[in-house]
C-alpha cells in the first residue's frame, strides 16, 4: 500500500470496524450527546495527510515515532496537511467532512471564518470518497482559501472518533484541545468558540 514514504496507520480491522459505526453515524446531522472526540485538554494526535487538490497517493501518517518509523510531525511538504504543523502556527479549527448528504458544505463556513480571522489555522480532512470527486465537491462549493487533507482508508476519522458529519475541533496553539463541536454549526458559533482558544487574539 502506498504510503509516499511514511508508516503508521491504525490496523485494517480495526479501520473497518469503526468506519462501519462512522458511516452510521455520518446520516445524523447532528449527535444527541456525544461525549468529546478527542478529550479537552489533550493534545491533538498528530499526523500527516495528502491533500485533496494534490497529487500525493497514500493512507495518513498517524505514527508517533519510534521503533524506526517516520513520526506523522515530520512529514511535510506542499501537498501535505500535517497537524503539528498546523498547531506549531497559531489555534487550529480542523473539520471532518465526508461526502454524505450536505456536510461539505460546511466547508463554506469555515472558509468564511478563516477569512474574517486569518491568524487561524482553519483546515479540514475528507473522509475517504473518490478523489476526483472530492476536488469536484471543493471546485462547487467555492473552496480555495483553506487546506483540505483526505484521509483516504478513514483511519485519521477513526483516531480522531468522529462520530457525525461536520465533527469540527477546537485547538490552542500547541495543539491543546479546547472544545468540538458536533454537526453543522452557525458562522456565530464557529467565531464563538475560536475567539476562545488561547493565542486567537
Amino acid at each position: 500500500m502506498t504510503r509516499f514514504g511514511w508508516s503508521g496507520t491504525v490496523g485494517g480491522g480495526l479501520v473497518v470496524l469503526a468506519f462501519l459505526g462512522l458511516a452510521f453515524a455520518l446520516f445524523r446531522s447532528k449527535a444527541d450527546d456525544p461525549p468529546d472526540a478527542v478529550p479537552n485538554g489533550t493534545r491533538m494526535p498528530p499526523f500527516a495527510a495528502p491533500l485533496v487538490r494534490g497529487t500525493l497517493d497514500g493512507d495518513a501518517n498517524l505514527s508517533r515515532g519510534g521503533d524506526g518509523q517516520r513520526s506523522a510531525c515530520e512529514v511535510r511538504g506542499p501537498q501535505i496537511l500535517n497537524g503539528c504543523q498546523l498547531y506549531e502556527r497559531a489555534p487550529v479549527v480542523l473539520a471532518f467532512v465526508a461526502r454524505v448528504g450536505d456536510c461539505m458544505t460546511e466547508l463554506r463556513r469555515l472558509q468564511q471564518l478563516k477569512r474574517s480571522n486569518p491568524a487561524l489555522q482553519v483546515a479540514a480532512v475528507a473522509i475517504k470518497g473518490d478523489r476526483d470527486d472530492l476536488q469536484g465537491d471543493l471546485d462547487r462549493l467555492g473552496i480555495d482559501g483553506i487546506p483540505v487533507g483526505w484521509d483516504r482508508d478513514g483511519a485519521l476519522s477513526s483516531v480522531y472518533r468522529v462520530i457525525v458529519c461536520p465533527q469540527i475541533t477546537f485547538a490552542d496553539r500547541g495543539g491543546i484541545v479546547r472544545s468540538t463541536a458536533y454537526g453543522k454549526a452557525t458562522l456565530a458559533d464557529l467565531r464563538r468558540r475560536a475567539a476562545a482558544l488561547e493565542g486567537a487574539r
